[in-house]
């Protein structure tokens, strides 16, 4: 640590299908930088965050997470977004004594794996997914699911997981298909597949980037066009060129499951959403908020003494109010008490849900 500077790394995918996830992340982190560096710093010291790209791959995750290991002035570490990219650096960070606290990799395995040096404030994939099957059973009467997921460990969980809490509710899963991210941008095989099953429910696990082309192929070939089969995924969704990669007919209607609320009452949240309103001229994606409250909580362990060696234990401590919710920690680094909420598409524009 340089003399008068306090330094984080961040990482995640600047570039790639997924950089608008990435780009919101930093966007996120650099706001509560400004604010934090305004107020006076970190007991006195200028904060300092570092940004590496990892592309949302593992491999690249790892070279990043080497690179941010060797850099001896850092305290703790920001990311990665992508659930695969951040496995993939866990154990280097662990073997660097490095903290990790992620605002958005929410594959299950990540905080089940043994690693005491891992936080998310993401609900996990075993939160949000029964949730997300939960409402689309139950709810909106639907008994035939295909899921359509990206071949990755956030992929793969939220599928296993949606899948098993379907069946648990009498719905079949009657076709679950999957995609390489960052590779794939034809998905007729798989949809064609989907559509001989006869699906009332087309779920996603993926992000934007894959998901808009799905949707607007999906659209043409006419398993969604009727409106009959319903359309749904998760937060990675909810990006802005996601309407406009798939069109907004083929997305009209569609149900997003979120674990950030941007349009909650709650005073910080507020706050929050009139700052990126004037600052970034949209409401507050997930990244934003999520990493934004990962650097906030990176302010209060050092203000109340954490170093780099002993940054885990004060950061397993947290119990605060941040702009996306409560943030308080289990044993095994997840979030408690974030509740999910269903955003939709209206007329071409995300919109809360109501019915």
């Amino acid at each position: 640590m340089a003399d008068g500077t306090v330094k984080l790394a961040a990482a995640g995918p600047m570039t790639g299908p997924s950089a608008e996830t990435g780009q919101r992340m930093k966007a996120g982190i650099e706001l509560a930088v400004k604010e934090i560096n305004a107020a006076g710093g970190i007991k006195g010291k200028t904060l300092v965050v570092d940004f590496y790209d990892d592309e949302g791959k593992p491999e690249s995750a790892a070279a990043v997470a080497q690179k941010i290991a060797s850099d001896s002035a850092v305290v703790g570490v920001i990311g990665h977004i992508n659930s695969s990219a951040t496995m993939a650096a866990m154990p280097i960070y662990k073997r660097a004594g490095l903290t990790e606290i992620s605002g958005n990799s929410s594959a299950f395995k990540v905080t089940h794996m043994g690693y005491d040096n891992i936080f998310r404030v993401i609900i996990n994939d075993q939160g949000q997914a029964p949730v997300a099957m939960k409402h689309i059973v139950e709810k909106e009467g639907r008994k035939k699911i295909a899921i359509i997921y990206e071949n990755s460990d956030y992929g793969k969980g939220a599928m296993e997981s949606a899948k098993k809490t379907a069946e648990s509710l009498g719905a079949k899963v009657v076709a679950a298909e999957t995609y390489q991210p960052g590779v794939d941008r034809d998905f007729a095989a798989q949809l064609t597949k989907i559509m001989a099953a006869s699906p009332d429910a087309l779920f996603l696990a993926g992000q934007y980037g894959e998901g808009g082309a799905i949707f607007n192929q999906a659209y043409r070939l006419g398993l969604t066009t009727d409106g009959k089969v319903l359309k749904a995924g998760f937060d990675g969704l909810r990006q802005g060129p996601f309407i406009d990669l798939a069109g907004k007919d083929a997305v009209e209607g569609l149900l997003i499951f979120a674990s950030f609320n941007s349009l909650s009452d709650a005073p910080k949240t507020a706050e929050f959403r009139e700052k990126t309103q004037r600052l970034f001229g949209h409401p507050p994606t997930e990244q934003e908020a999520h990493n934004y409250d990962v650097t906030f909580i990176y302010k209060a362990a050092l203000e109340a003494g954490a170093t780099k060696e002993t940054m885990t234990e004060f950061v397993r401590k947290t119990n605060m109010e941040g702009v996306s919710g409560h943030l308080q920690f289990d044993e095994n680094g997840d979030v408690k008490g974030k509740e999910m909420v269903i955003f939709t598409v209206k007329d071409g524009k995300f919109a809360p849900y109501t019915k």
